[in-house]
């Protein structure tokens, strides 16, 4: 659990750097908690992140009970994801609907585009377990919690059928990684995190889509309009790009913003009591007290840090 919790400390902070690349600020200044491990039969393969508007952020991540998943706290992903998380929240505040979906598809897209990896916590899948999108039924064979070489498209059949918005939100870093092929190495998040700082609280799809071509307008003199207009019809989004002109003497329409309190208001009335709270980021797939004892050796873990990238290289095959 120490080593875990190094690992982990690790990882955040090498993906914090990543973020703070794109231009990344923290607001608030305080601490984020990373609660770990998580046994309990509801969050032992789970990881989720909980924004606080008064005390600490906080990271919870479960151990994994080998069955359905495992090795939560060593795969660098699960931290990364729910670390971002924390950062989309700061522009996306409601978590239903097209909204979550947007937030897990940043989530993952911005672990893919740091990792080079479009495979999402290969290391947590267990042989055979139905909690991962691909599971591998061999040693071997190919394991994702979630990826982007998915086969659906916006509103089709399959799409319809997938209930989840984690599953969901693979449609929009399908696009975003496309996207990002497409441009210089290293661009594409930075439009992509400039899109994020432009759309509202309550942001749905067609609106994140017309962000990134304000990003683009903004950042690249509109280079890759075309490239964000086909990767997004590519996806099914043609309802949201049919009216944007690929001449950049025609004009976009403009972003509208709204207060964080319209948001919330709304939101809360809509929530019960039965449901996880509004702003709890479950993602199926910190610290707790710990002795004097404990806390020498996590520092002992420490100097650990520059074989851990090894380690989960090991994890991975």
């Amino acid at each position: 659990d120490d080593f875990a919790k190094a690992s982990m400390f690790y990882w955040f902070d090498k993906h914090y750097k990543f973020m703070q690349s794109l231009g990344f600020k923290e607001y608030a200044q305080r601490p984020i908690v990373i609660d770990y491990p998580k046994t309990d039969s509801s969050n032992i393969n789970n990881a989720a992140y909980s924004p606080s508007q008064s005390g600490s952020p906080r990271i919870t991540v479960g151990k994994g009970d080998g069955q359905k998943l495992k090795n939560l706290g060593l795969d660098e992903d699960v931290i990364s994801h729910e670390l971002n998380h924390h950062i989309i929240w700061e522009h996306i505040a409601v978590t239903v609907g097209e909204s979550l979906m947007l937030h897990e598809g940043l989530a993952d897209y911005f672990v893919f585009e740091r990792t080079g990896d479009s495979c999402l916590g290969e290391a947590i899948c267990p042989l055979n377990t139905k909690s991962c999108y691909l599971s591998k039924s061999t040693e071997g064979g190919p394991s994702c919690l979630r990826y982007t070489d998915i086969d659906f498209k916006y509103k089709d059949s399959k799409y319809n059928a997938i209930k989840s918005e984690h599953l969901r939100g693979q449609l929009i870093a399908s696009m975003l990684e496309n996207i990002s092929k497409n441009m210089p190495e290293g661009e594409g998040e930075k439009l992509t995190y400039n899109a994020l700082v432009l759309v509202p609280y309550n942001c749905d799809i067609k609106t994140f889509i017309l962000a990134l071509f304000h990003s683009d307008l903004n950042n690249y003199q509109g280079a890759y309009r075309e490239v964000i207009r086909d990767n997004a019809n590519n996806a099914g989004f043609y309802e949201y790009t049919k009216n944007i002109s690929v001449d950049l003497n025609q004009g976009l329409p403009e972003i509208k913003k709204i207060r964080l309190s319209d948001v919330t208001t709304v939101v809360k009335k809509t929530t019960t009591t039965t449901q996880k709270p509004w702003w709890h980021f479950g993602c199926v797939l910190g610290h707790q007290k710990s002795s004097n004892n404990q806390n020498y050796l996590l520092t002992i873990l420490l100097f650990l840090f520059p074989i851990l990238p090894y380690l989960s290289l090991k994890l991975r095959r």
